[in-house]
């Protein structure tokens, strides 16, 4: 059977918690959109729990793509290249100038390391999509990338960073409701210091996720299993290293961690992981969908998106398995959620959360970016 996120009313919210079991119902309270938000618990018998914690806005005016490292806080949103803002927020200002960048760009995916910040502009009027890399004191960018989008407006929706090379990965997005065999993309990677990219592997998904010895990435088999691919980095010897029931979303590698979501029917969603390639544990479920996990110091973080009127929250599953609320989140749109598509919208340091809220209407107010400590 086809599987596909779905949307639920409150009332078909709750009531499919109440017969999947979900270990944490909770009450949004005032700090989301009111009602009832469920998410999985852990698989011990005593499940998950709330432990929330006071938000604030730290940023307001800017909110998309976020990432973090030990001093800033990163955001790619409708301008064409990202944003800075201390941990402790602020007005954030460009890495690189923006008047020498198309005007019509917008940051759809943001990556670090130790010294440079990546990210990809995609610019819907051409189209075209360029790849740039600029030290985090934006004291000179380069084009790593500039190319029109592919077949079906194929941009990248997830990219990666190891110590040589960005890799991209790029779906034929257009027809992602096509039978899996009939579905068309890509990974891409490109040297950090510039060149010709090289196709890796040709396949159709929207993330992907490298760490000191594999590649990995999602890869939907023709009866909608779902397959998680480990790879050499240059794409070689793949071979698959697990299957799901349901296709997989998301997939996060760090260190020797590798994290995904699948969905295991049409309302749950589950989180797993595989600690040096041994055999998956199951970290959490969700009757919506996973938002793209983060790797934390001390667990994995995600953001379920408020529905209808249910307050979204911020979650985290220890390595354990434990899950905790860690903050309501204000409900904001679910596409970019979707898959991973476009980037995650949370970033997590040692001590906090960021996650950012993307009005659809004026009178939710002002894009802004919220902290909240873990």
């Amino acid at each position: 059977m086809k599987l596909f996120p779905l949307l639920f009313s409150v009332v078909t919210f709750v009531a499919t918690s109440q017969s999947l079991g979900c270990k944490v119902v909770i009450d949004a309270g005032e700090g989301g959109a009111g009602g009832s938000a469920g998410a999985g618990g852990s698989s011990s018998s005593t499940g998950g729990s709330s432990n929330a914690t006071d938000q604030e806005v730290i940023v307001t005016g800017r909110a998309g793509v976020l990432a973090v490292d030990d001093t800033h806080l990163y955001i790619g949103d409708t301008e064409p290249v990202p944003f800075r803002v201390a941990k402790n927020g602020g007005v954030p200002t460009p890495i690189v100038p923006v008047d020498t960048f198309d005007p019509q760009g917008n940051v759809t995916l943001i990556a670090l390391d130790a010294t440079n910040i990546y990210w990809v502009t995609y610019i819907g009027a051409q189209p075209l999509f360029q790849v740039w890399a600029a030290p985090k004191d934006g004291s000179s960018a380069a084009t790593l990338l500039s190319t029109t989008v592919g077949p079906n407006n194929a941009q990248p929706f997830g990219i990666a960073v190891d110590d040589a090379f960005v890799y991209l990965t790029l779906p034929d997005i257009y027809n992602s409701n096509d039978p899996p065999e009939l579905l068309s993309g890509a990974i891409h990677r490109v040297s950090k210091t510039g060149g010709t990219p090289e196709v890796i592997a040709d396949v159709f998904n929207r993330s992907l996720t490298v760490n000191d010895t594999y590649l990995y990435w999602p890869r939907t088999a023709s009866d909608y299993t779902g397959e998680l691919i480990r790879a050499d980095k240059d794409g070689s010897n793949a071979t698959i290293m697990t299957k799901e029931i349901g296709p997989i979303m998301n997939v996060l590698a760090k260190e020797d961690r590798v994290v995904w979501t699948f969905q295991e029917s049409l309302s749950k969603y589950v989180l797993r992981m595989s600690v040096a390639g041994n055999a998956p544990t199951t970290l959490a479920s969700s009757i919506v969908p996973l938002g793209s996990p983060v790797i934390g110091p001390d667990g994995v973080y995600w953001v379920v998106p408020g529905v209808e009127g249910v307050a979204g929250a911020v979650f985290k599953s220890d390595f354990n398995g434990v899950t905790t609320k860690v903050v309501d989140a204000v409900a904001s749109q679910l596409s970019p959620i979707y898959y991973g598509a476009y980037g995650a919208r949370l970033a997590v340091d040692d001590t906090s959360v960021f996650f950012s809220y993307e009005p659809q209407t004026p009178a939710e107010g002002a894009l802004r970016v919220y902290r909240a400590a873990h």
